[in-house]
């Protein structure tokens, strides 16, 4: 994302690279906003060159138009004093450093986005940026890395084994991000419409529109089309904000939510649109089947969703995996439309409680289907607030310096792991079989806007983070924490190998590390499968 956004604006970086964040963005944004997103990772984490020092042999890398309400201010008349003083504190420049900060673009970018917010314009979004950003990653195959790396963008299972045999070629496979990445928006107005609201004129556009555009994806039409060999193996179909297909999660904390609106479609269904797309995505009539990955949907539309899953599999007996791309566990046991996303809600919590995690009646949904979890490495997404308040402690004692620091270092880095062991033994109590271990996998959502864990900060720590799981597997050291009916729970380490069901340690980590994710494309990303 970052070396596409800043194409034709720098040369000081590429997709080998990476680029570093401009520090002089950051330093003018009011330290009260600098502090909300201090932790937030701003350098490229993702490049190929973190491939290479990570041992990481292949990627699922997401094309991802970056949304516009990221840079449209939220005008809604809840917390009005806060938004006073939200706007007093971020002038539309240094809202214009704040975007280009947390997104990676270039400001001139950034300025030109907000030009068109205040003249009322819409985005083409798709023929502007998707499809842009698929011409950016094809046209950079030719680019070599170290020692003679590169890469290729493959469409099925057997050419992704025929590029891991050639050595020194990292076989890549295209998703995308947002099904706004689709879309054509005609006009500023209609993004603070839900989609009952939008006129029919617009509606029918937007349903024309996905239909064109799904087809270009599979490599039907005849511009700004997709290769036929470079069909997008999945769709997550909803981001942050407002699309008209389905709705969304909510994702922001205090002061976030104030400045920026995730209200329209929060919460919501899945609507006529999104079922056409849907329809269309899945289908292998009009082209290769794209798949669809339910992480950020809302509780009511991945519900309508299972529903629909569970009715091809068992009516159509079409089967359909459903992939949660870059997700972590709430420990609910669950799923509740009444239940909402508040801060009291995680308040007292090791796990993030909020909705867009997935409950146990998530996980066993996504194992029924033998679909694939892939496990979010995001400080932001995966604690609760008890967590966050140890790592914080930690954190100011190591920022503190002394003899002990290397004591607190290595406290953290246990607490660390603890959360991330305890996302999955989640899985493992929730499924309780061996099987639990052959649906998970990394989901990282690196280069996306988000935190890190501290100790895994780029790719190349994935490496890291094996070897850290699997010593913990062969001795366990502590006590982990999981949920069940509802309730925080202590797993005792000496129940740990129970969990393993008959693998080794070793195993696990292959699974987590590369099997599953191999396994899945095996069966589901193949010419027989998908057309």
């Amino acid at each position: 994302m970052k070396p596409y956004n800043n194409s034709g604006y720098r040369d000081d970086g590429n997709i080998w690279t990476g680029l570093k964040a401009i520090r002089q963005y950051f330093d003018s944004i009011p330290g009260l906003i600098r502090s909300q997103i201090q932790e937030t990772a701003r350098d490229s984490q993702a490049h190929l060159n973190e491939f290479i020092k990570g041992n990481i042999i292949s990627a699922f890398i997401v094309i991802h138009p970056v949304e516009r309400g990221w840079f449209a201010r939220n005008t809604r008349k809840e917390h009005r004093i806060v938004k006073w003083l939200l706007k007093r504190l971020l002038s539309e420049q240094k809202l214009q450093y704040l975007g280009a900060s947390l997104t990676g673009s270039p400001l001139k970018k950034i300025e030109g986005i907000f030009r068109r917010i205040n003249n009322n314009e819409g985005i083409d979004y798709y023929t502007k940026e998707s499809f842009n950003e698929y011409k950016f990653l094809k046209d950079n195959q030719h680019l070599h890395g170290p020692w003679g790396f590169s890469y290729e963008i493959v469409n099925n299972y057997d050419a992704y084994k025929s590029v891991i045999a050639k050595g020194k070629v990292i076989p890549v496979i295209l998703t995308i991000e947002g099904g706004h990445a689709l879309t054509h928006v005609s006009s500023g107005d209609y993004f603070s419409m839900e989609y009952e609201q939008l006129p029919d004129t617009f509606k029918s556009k937007l349903k024309n529109d996905l239909k064109t555009n799904i087809g270009r994806l599979k490599g039907n039409g005849k511009e700004n089309v997709f290769d036929s060999g470079h069909t997008p193996f999945f769709v997550t179909l909803s981001h942050m904000y407002n699309n008209f297909l389905a709705g969304h999660a909510k994702t922001y904390g205090r002061y976030v939510e104030d400045l920026l609106d995730q209200v329209p479609a929060l919460d919501e269904g899945i609507t006529e649109a999104g079922w056409l797309a849907i329809d269309k995505l899945l289908s292998k009539e009009n082209g290769q089947r794209i798949l669809i990955d339910v992480k950020h949907l809302s509780t009511a539309a991945r519900l309508q969703y299972y529903d629909f899953i569970k009715n091809k599999r068992e009516e159509e007996h079409d089967p359909v995996p459903i992939i949660a791309s870059h997700a972590a566990m709430n420990g609910f046991e669950h799923n509740d439309l009444n239940r909402e996303d508040t801060h009291m809600l995680e308040s007292d919590a090791w796990f993030s409680r909020w909705s867009i995690n997935l409950t146990n009646d998530d996980i066993k949904t996504i194992h029924e289907s033998d679909g694939l979890i892939g496990v979010v490495i995001h400080e932001g997404r995966m604690p609760g607030k008890k967590a966050k308040k140890l790592f914080c402690k930690l954190k100011k004692r190591i920022r503190k310096g002394g003899k002990d620091t290397h004591i607190y270092q290595e406290q953290l880095k246990n607490a660390y792991l603890k959360l991330i062991l305890g996302n999955l033994f989640q899985v493992a109590v929730t499924i309780n079989s061996r099987k639990a271990w052959e649906h998970i996998c990394i989901g990282s959502d690196y280069d996306g806007i988000m935190d890190p864990f501290d100790i895994y900060k780029t790719s190349s720590a994935f490496q890291d983070m094996m070897t850290d799981i699997q010593n913990y597997l062969m001795n366990p050291g502590f006590d982990l924490i999981v949920y069940r009916n509802d309730v925080e729970s202590v797993l005792r380490a000496s129940e740990i190998p129970d969990y393993y069901f008959g693998y080794s340690p070793l195993e696990i980590v292959e699974h987590i590390a590369h099997k599953n994710a191999e396994n899945f494309l095996s069966r589901y990303f193949t010419t027989a499968y998908l057309k």
